[in-house]
């Protein structure tokens, strides 16, 4: 995984990460362990807001969480990880699902807190690659 740090327009910055050609997975169903951490549609999304099956993580600013969000979600801003992380401790159990989600595609908030997490033992989670951008449009989910 090569990760390069960039400032986006958008108000998130974070690592972003870039395909590499070294990454095609070996043996698991054609993805690669990058990929198995995307694996999560809108209409799947749309399916654990509906029946609460899923812990949702903002990982955007406070100021953008406050602006908009999915319902339900928690906010644990990038960068900030340490000062937010313990509504997380103390509410969701290493093994239940957890979804993330920042502002857009070229957002590396959501890899951040996702590898955050990743190191105090959470083991299932997903990214929502398209982040706020796609989830905005989706009023039923906020």
């Amino acid at each position: 995984v090569v990760l390069v740090v960039s400032l986006i327009l958008s108000g998130c910055a974070g690592p972003q990460r870039t395909e590499s050609p070294y990454e095609l997975g070996s043996g698991h169903s054609g993805l690669s362990v990058a990929d198995s951490r995307h694996d999560i549609t809108l209409e799947q999304i749309r399916s654990h807001v509906q029946n609460m099956t899923a812990v949702l993580v903002d990982a955007r600013t406070p100021q953008q969480f406050e602006s908009g969000h999915l319902r339900g979600a928690i906010n644990v801003p990038a960068g900030q990880i340490e000062a937010f992380v313990g509504q997380i401790e103390d509410n969701v159990s290493a093994g239940e699902l957890i979804i993330i989600y920042c502002e857009s595609a070229s957002c590396g908030s959501g890899i951040m807190v996702y590898e955050d997490l990743a190191t105090k033992g959470y083991t299932n989670m997903r990214v929502f690659s398209p982040g706020w951008q796609m989830l905005a449009s989706a009023k039923d989910l906020q």
